[in-house]
């Protein structure tokens, strides 16, 4: 005689064991093809930029000063700041420059607002950077307000390229 309880039992165990493989095999993947770095694409060289689609993505341009970015599309800073003291912290320091390179591909960035001390713009240090074909706007309201060395699209920027770019 069949017990069919046992049989129930054991077509579901193996389900669930199926599941679990397909999930951590897709995990897996993610991982060593780079899809889970938090951009929208790309692996950050020069021949594959990491694709930036928001906010937050644009903000991840300081974890790694020496890759290439490219935006797909414009980007509103506002919501993003809203809940910052001093807003926008620039992108780059004296000892940690930024040295890659950003692609604004024909789009701006606007809402940018700082609040802070100096060294202040979008970038804070660039150092044989490439910057190009990107548009970078103010918070009409907030600005950039700060007591020296302050830029809208760099504080500091040695031997940088920078193409076709527009600040307001």
């Amino acid at each position: 005689m069949v017990n069919f309880n046992n049989i129930q039992k054991k077509v579901i165990g193996l389900l669930l064991i199926v599941t679990l493989v397909i999930t951590n095999t897709s995990t897996s993947i993610a991982y060593a093809t780079g899809d889970s770095n938090g951009f929208a694409g790309g692996n950050g060289t020069a021949e594959n930029p990491y694709i930036i689609q928001t906010a937050k993505q644009l903000d991840e341009i300081r974890y790694g000063l020496d890759k290439h970015y490219k935006l797909d599309n414009d980007i509103d800073l506002t919501v993003f700041l809203e809940n910052t003291p001093k807003g926008w912290v620039p992108i780059g320091t004296e000892d940690d420059p930024f040295t890659g390179t950003l692609d604004g591909n024909n789009h701006q960035v606007t809402g940018l607002w700082i609040n802070a001390g100096f060294e202040l713009g979008f970038f804070g240090w660039i150092k044989g950077g490439t910057i190009k074909n990107l548009g970078v706007v103010t918070d009409e309201e907030k600005n950039i307000i700060g007591v020296n060395t302050i830029g809208i699209l760099a504080s500091i920027a040695e031997n940088v390229q920078i193409d076709n770019c527009y600040t307001i």
